[in-house]
């Protein structure tokens, strides 16, 4: 198609399945509601004359109402067993200005006469009832088949003070069935571990876990899909199930912290289970664990690997006998196993054990055994940005698996600052929070 750009004036070419993004800006004068149509002019031959018509709608500042979940107007409980009572849970809010909207006074919420008696309210509101702006309450439809096979309809109606949509109506959909769902079954266990797979396990960052579904049931069909997802994770974590649609699949725990991963099945008859979880609680096993993770905005697909497929900052920890990027008394990409403490023993010494140079970390630096009456200090380089701007650089510090210091989202502007971001001694009596930025490697003391 061939379109003309409005920021431009020149005609904007998009390929199959390409789009466009154009920006509109409402600045209301008055209260009340305000309409207005784009026209997109272009050589697509089912439109009348070339022209393509968008009816705009904005609302000053009188009472707005929205009501979730909303479909264009429909909502379809799809299958659900003869006899139980599915429910969902409806939400009103009063969508006006924050700053200057007016109360919404929502009138009624009824099923229309010709609702089918599978259908039914519950927690409602006391009516009538008063939203201030951004202000929301929620009800619950019920829905519970009569017969195998047989769709029900009904119609759900809320009136209100809205001005432009003062009745909104939702269509109700749902079929009978008496196929039973699939249960699923989900567990795992570390990879290359002997144990056998649960719900509930410790491991460590880094671990990775073998997942199964395989105990998961169908009474009276077959499974013929699998749905992983996280549900839980820490903050910072880009963790993935790999594949996340087989019975069997692998997921690899980046940071520290509680997870909760989910597995769905579907039968052939398309009916999902209910989620069944897995706890996965990540814990460091080393005396001292440090851990880095950031975000970049620009960086549209942060989980991506390669040269350039994102920003680059790295982790360092260094010892007072040294400076920055020694390659003896700095643990960083450069020097990932110095040689600390007794020099003929390396169950003292600190590593690095993943350097990220693509985006999100982790990068950690471990270290047992430290020594004893020396103060360590944590620093954060930005060694390249690869055209992605400004990152955000999150670090945790934990002793004996216990986060006991974190800095969030410290901004890094640009490629080649350091964060010298803070001092700890050992024993663990002194932690201290440094938070300065420097352009380029700090000086040695």
């Amino acid at each position: 198609d061939q379109l003309l750009d409005p920021t431009s004036g020149e005609t904007l070419e998009l390929g199959a399945d390409e789009s466009q993004t154009i920006t509109i800006n409402y600045d209301p004068v008055d209260d009340g509601f305000d309409t207005g149509v784009m026209i997109v002019r272009s050589n697509d031959p089912s439109t009348a004359d070339g022209n393509a018509e968008v009816e705009i709608l904005a609302n000053g500042a009188e009472p707005c109402i929205e009501v979730v979940p909303n479909n264009e107007g429909t909502y379809d409980f799809g299958e659900r067993i003869v006899g139980r009572t599915a429910e969902e849970t409806f939400t009103i809010q009063n969508c006006s200005d924050p700053t200057f909207g007016e109360t919404l006074i929502v009138s009624s919420i009824d099923l229309g006469e010709s609702s089918s008696e599978a259908y039914e309210l519950s927690n409602l509101p006391t009516l009538p009832m008063e939203l201030l702006p951004a202000e929301e309450r929620a009800f619950v439809v019920g829905f519970t088949p009569i017969a195998d096979l047989q769709v029900e309809t009904g119609l759900l109606e809320i009136d209100s003070n809205d001005a432009y949509t003062p009745e909104i109506d939702i269509e109700l959909n749902g079929i009978g069935t008496t196929n039973e769902c699939p249960i699923a079954r989900a567990a795992c266990t570390v990879q290359g571990s002997s144990l056998p797979p649960v719900s509930d396990l410790f491991v460590e960052p880094l671990d990775t876990l073998t997942c199964s579904a395989v105990d998961s049931t169908d009474v009276d069909g077959d499974i013929i899909e699998y749905i992983w997802s996280v549900a839980e994770a820490p903050e910072g974590s880009t963790a993935e199930f790999l594949p996340d649609n087989a019975a069997e699949t692998s997921f690899f725990v980046d940071l520290a912290g509680r997870y909760v991963l989910n597995l769905e099945v579907v039968d052939d008859r398309g009916c999902i289970s209910d989620p069944s979880a897995v706890s996965v609680v990540a814990r460091p096993g080393e005396d001292i664990h440090v851990q880095l993770v950031w975000t970049t905005p620009t960086d549209p697909d942060e989980t991506d690997t390669g040269f350039g497929a994102g920003t680059d900052l790295d982790l360092h920890l260094v010892h007072p006998n040294g400076c920055w990027e020694s390659v003896f008394w700095d643990c960083h990409f450069r020097a990932r196993e110095p040689n600390w403490g007794d020099p003929g023993t390396a169950s003292d010494d600190p590593s690095l054990d993943i350097d990220d140079t693509d985006g999100a970390g982790p990068e950690n630096i471990n270290l047992d055994n430290p020594e004893t009456g020396v103060t360590y200090k944590v620093g954060v380089h930005y060694y390249n940005d690869h055209g992605y701007g400004p990152s955000y650089g999150t670090l945790r510090l934990y002793f004996f698996g216990e986060l006991i210091f974190e800095a969030r989202e410290k901004e890094f502007p640009y490629a080649n600052v350091w964060w010298e971001t803070l001092i700890f001694s050992w024993p663990p009596d002194l932690i201290g929070s440094v938070d300065r930025m420097w352009d380029g490697v700090p000086p040695c003391p």
